[in-house]
């Protein structure tokens, strides 16, 4: 029985398997993991897509992240040139891309999470983590 990468099943007690359904929230925004595991039964690998949703204590981290940050956070959210006027400094712009400041999130909330699998990820596939980060900010 095939599923699809990154969709959800969802069963009631006493029935059988409902449709197939993508996660639809923007909320729930996520970096897929693939796992690759052996099948006892025949000896292939499969692969496993394990989802990574931005929790509480995830979001909580990236705040973190850009309150010990604020030159950067001014960059990367755009420094207002008024701000700056009024503060008596010149106004703070970014040199490099978002994408960059969306590297070094992902790396201060990923690599340290709580969840080993997520770790361990992270250091194999750091790209679906910034791509995670740069819509859960867009959001």
């Amino acid at each position: 029985m095939g599923h699809q990468k990154g969709a959800t099943t969802k069963t009631q007690p006493g029935s059988g398997p409902k449709q197939t359904q993508k996660p639809s929230s923007k909320a729930a925004e996520s970096a897929a993991l693939d796992i690759t595991d052996n099948d006892d039964d025949t000896g292939r690998q499969t692969t496993k897509t394990h989802c990574t949703s931005w929790t509480p204590a995830r979001t909580e981290c990236l705040l973190g992240w850009l309150e010990e940050n604020p030159a950067d956070h001014q960059k990367l959210f755009s420094d207002s040139t008024k701000d700056a006027k009024d503060e008596g400094r010149r106004k703070r712009v970014s040199k490099g891309t978002k994408s960059e400041f969306h590297k070094m999130i992902a790396t201060f909330v990923f690599s340290a999470d709580v969840d080993a699998i997520v770790r361990a990820d992270f250091a194999v596939n750091p790209g679906n983590y910034t791509k995670s980060v740069d819509n859960y900010l867009a959001w």
